[in-house]
């Protein structure tokens, strides 16, 4: 899979790039959501539509899923299979 980052150069400068991501590599970094997760996730979603209004969050944010999480914290959210092949 192709993804693109952010990074700093060696200037200091802001700048994107594209590079190939292993996503077996990556899903080993994460474990399943934990309850306190999941109820984390209920509350970043509940904060989403409060900022984004009702009608932009059902178009846009309401089928994301909560798929797994990291050490550090980071979510990892996807669209349900069925949606995202459009």
């Amino acid at each position: 899979m192709r993804i693109v980052e952010d990074y700093l150069t060696d200037r200091g400068r802001r700048r994107q790039r594209t590079v190939s991501v292993e996503l077996d590599a990556i899903r080993g970094e994460f474990a399943e959501p934990t309850m306190v997760d999941r109820s984390d996730w209920g509350r970043i979603r509940s904060e989403l539509v409060r900022i984004a209004g009702e009608s932009t969050f059902e178009i846009w944010l309401a089928q994301l899923e909560l798929l797994a999480t990291d050490e550090t914290g980071c979510l990892l959210l996807a669209y349900p299979r069925r949606l995202a092949r459009g």
